[in-house]
């Protein structure tokens, strides 16, 4: 009998950054986003929450970028 096996993640990766609200220093990815656009630029940012108590971080992903260019 053959087997396939399927690596796939079951969950997203934990972000180490300092939290501004408490002392810890572990956020969970929440899968969202957040996209603005200036006119021809176009700004984005990762919105992780906080293990311990739950305060939403923003990361820039992109910034000041032409639209054209993404």
């Amino acid at each position: 009998m053959l087997n396939t096996w399927v690596d796939a993640p079951t969950c997203l990766p934990l972000v180490l950054h300092r939290c501004r609200a408490c002392p810890s220093e572990r956020f969970r990815a929440s899968g969202e986003f957040r996209v603005n656009a200036h006119h021809k630029a176009i700004d984005a940012w990762l919105l992780p929450l906080c293990i311990s108590c739950g305060d939403t971080a923003k990361f820039t992903v992109l910034e000041r970028m032409k639209v054209r260019s993404v």
